[in-house]
């Protein structure tokens, strides 16, 4: 446990050194907001809650998509000598975790700003955002790391990260139309419960699968 906060530790001051990276995330998120606000002039609570999902979806992937990119060639072999590849899978899983969660409250402050606050559960919503930014971040990481090892790597990002999001992201959509109050669901909780058994399942997946990719 140790070397794995050691290593969040390390992404952290990573991420903090490249102050123009955090800068440019926010003001992409606030000038997208700001754009798809213009455009669109008035929201109904259904529209609101699909343009949130498909914003937190599009900044996600940007800033998510140099988890392993800043880690090649020598430095890549260094890490390689070092570390276990649990830790590191581990580590980059839990730092975009909560970058992710941070990124989604951010949205969602611009978009009460911008318009309005359509929320009628909170804290459902929030816990919606967490359970969504888990399974986005365990996505995204492992397919940085095989998109890291090519050129092309935001194509590699849409072709392999697509599929395995969208039974994540329609989860979350279901569940915040329940916090937003446009639908009644008796079965709420079995909806929460698919979708952390799927942030799992996956967990369990990419697990077992980077030490392969690590040792290739």
């Amino acid at each position: 446990m140790g070397k794995i906060l050691q290593l969040i530790k390390k992404e952290l001051l990573l991420e903090l050194r490249n102050k123009y990276a955090l800068g440019s995330i926010l003001l992409f998120g606030v000038s997208t907001v700001f754009v798809v606000f213009k455009a669109f002039n008035q929201f109904s609570p259904m529209t609101w809650n699909v343009m949130f999902w498909v914003l937190f979806l599009f900044i996600s992937t940007n800033a998510v998509l140099k988890s392993f990119t800043q880690e090649k060639g020598s430095q890549a072999i260094y890490l390689y000598t070092l570390l276990n590849p649990y830790n590191v899978i581990i580590a980059k899983m839990i730092y975009n975790l909560f970058f992710l969660l941070l990124v989604g409250i951010m949205i969602y402050v611009l978009f009460i700003y911008f318009s309005f606050d359509p929320v009628v559960h909170l804290g459902l919503f929030i816990l919606d955002i967490g359970l969504v930014a888990y399974g986005l971040s365990v996505i995204f990481s492992f397919v940085s790391a095989i998109a890291a090892m090519e050129n092309n790597s935001s194509v590699l990002m849409a072709v392999l990260g697509m599929p395995l999001v969208l039974p994540v992201l329609l989860s979350g959509i279901k569940i915040s139309t329940i916090a937003l109050g446009i639908t009644v669901d008796s079965e709420m909780n079995t909806d929460l419960l698919l979708l952390f058994a799927i942030d799992l399942m996956l967990t369990g997946v990419v697990i077992i699968l980077f030490p392969v990719l690590w040792k290739s």
